[in-house]
């Protein structure tokens, strides 16, 4: 199969032909219809994670695709399913793994990380780890549901348990702190953004934010507290996670709120 391979940090990927993946008794073959390129895989082009991926390397880990071939322990998938990859391959026995927590698995692996991803024609992955879907929508479009918009799910949801009425202020308004935004508006909150570029504000404003700042307004902590109510915000998402944000969060939040 052709494969879009990482041999040299820093230097472009070289496109190949490789070995097709081995479909296991539990497994199945996907053909790669979609691959997201996340800020991760940038790390890892980079050579910021080589504790972690190994040259030569394929990289992809947000991935959707079809079903192509299905291993003989697998009942629930057939040829021609589609659907999205869920990267990240737990163990499934552990004490994470058995508690809900598989993302924190003490064996885990990862398409794109340790084991290849989806920038080739074909991924082998178990069969636990294809989530199939009926609905009318562009897997391109699909690929990123397991990790940019599963990420600000996650940390919204199941982290910071966002209710309907809240307000939730998402500092950061890149990639994940926009999906937050549109989040945010479903469950029924009233949602806030801040961040540097005009283009995020504008953005986060078309996708329903109900209040956007400027992070270099003067008068930053006074307008979040008015917008607040004079309490500060229910729910704080930092999608920065430096120093300098962390500790001007503390200033916006409600007490006993929530900060991610």
């Amino acid at each position: 199969m052709k494969a879009w391979v990482l041999e040299e940090y820093n230097s472009p990927l070289i496109l190949k032909d490789v070995d097709d993946p081995v479909c296991g008794d539990d497994d199945v073959i996907v053909k790669t219809v979609g691959a997201g390129v996340c800020g991760t895989d940038l790390k890892i082009y980079h050579g910021y994670l080589d504790w972690v991926t190994k040259l030569p390397h394929i990289q992809g880990h947000e991935i959707s695709g079809i079903v192509k071939e299905v291993g003989k322990n697998v009942k629930t998938l057939k040829p021609g399913d589609q659907g999205i990859v869920y990267h990240y391959i737990p163990c499934r026995d552990c004490e994470f793994c058995r508690t809900g927590r598989e993302n924190i698995c003490e064996h885990i692996k990862r398409a794109g990380f340790e084991l290849n991803g989806g920038f080739a024609e074909y991924i082998s992955i178990p069969a636990y780890n294809f989530c199939k879907t009926n609905i009318d929508y562009p897997l391109t479009h699909l690929s990123v549901l397991p990790d940019a918009i599963a990420t600000s799910y996650h940390s919204i949801k199941t982290l910071a348990n966002l209710k309907v009425s809240d307000k939730m202020l998402i500092i950061g308004l890149g990639g994940l702190g926009l999906h937050g935004v549109q989040i945010g508006k479903m469950i029924g909150a009233e949602v806030g953004g801040i961040d540097l570029r005009p283009e995020s504000l504008r953005v986060a404003k078309e996708l329903g934010a109900d209040f956007v700042l400027d992070a270099s307004d003067e008068n930053m902590v006074e307008k979040i507290l008015d917008w607040s109510g004079g309490l500060g915000a229910d729910v704080i998402i930092d999608g920065v996670g430096i120093a300098g944000t962390f500790s001007t969060a503390l200033k916006y939040l409600k007490r006993g709120g929530r900060l991610v």
